[in-house]
């Protein structure tokens, strides 16, 4: 599985993560074999056992049992060791964390409020905020466009096409996308720019 994630050329620190979080889990169980484990037992080692709920834990895990059994497109096996997955019909409360239904629109009030508080000179944290509300970006992809200013930062935006590309070195699925550059999205950049 691991092997598989190396050759994805997944950022080094992505790695390191899934190492930690499978590590845990073999000491947690040691002894155990993968085909003992039943969708019960690892909804409590989740929920339960693992307080709080960490989404990057139960995905390193889940995806290791989809590996397991086949069922992963991303990491393929040739022989799968389970017939399935015992994450198979996970429902309790966090099956899809990045469904729709967990994703949380700001009202234009609410945006004014966290752009104000941000504003407050002992945070100096506005112009990331903004780029964040205005992108959809997520905050260390947006740390990562601007804490090298030389290599992505304003090089990303094109005015004239009114697009701000997200490169795929910066972005957490490793996949380049484009972010349109909406009236507000521009005036916060004209305001920050330089």
């Amino acid at each position: 599985f691991l092997t598989i994630k190396r050759k994805q050329r997944l950022r080094p620190d992505t790695i390191t993560e899934l190492v930690n979080y499978l590590e845990a889990f073999v000491v947690d169980f040691k002894g155990r074999t993968v085909e003992t484990f039943t969708r019960k037992e690892l909804e409590e080692y989740i929920n339960e056992t693992k307080k709080p709920f960490n989404k990057n834990r139960f995905g390193t895990i889940k995806h290791f049992f989809a590996w397991l059994s086949g069922t992963s497109q991303a990491t393929p096996i040739d022989e799968p060791v389970l017939r399935d997955t015992p994450f198979r019909g996970w429902i309790k409360g966090r099956k899809d964390d990045d469904s729709i239904e967990s994703i949380v629109i700001y009202t234009a009030e609410e945006c004014r409020k966290i752009l104000e508080v941000a504003s407050d000179p002992k945070h100096n944290a506005q112009a990331m905020f903004a780029f964040m509300l205005f992108t959809g970006c997520r905050p260390f992809e947006v740390a990562r466009i601007w804490e090298d200013p030389i290599k992505y930062g304003w090089r990303l935006c094109n005015w004239e096409k009114g697009i701000f590309r997200i490169p795929a070195a910066v972005s957490k699925t490793r996949k380049p996308r484009q972010v349109p550059l909406s009236e507000t999205l521009r005036a916060w950049l004209e305001h920050y720019k330089g």
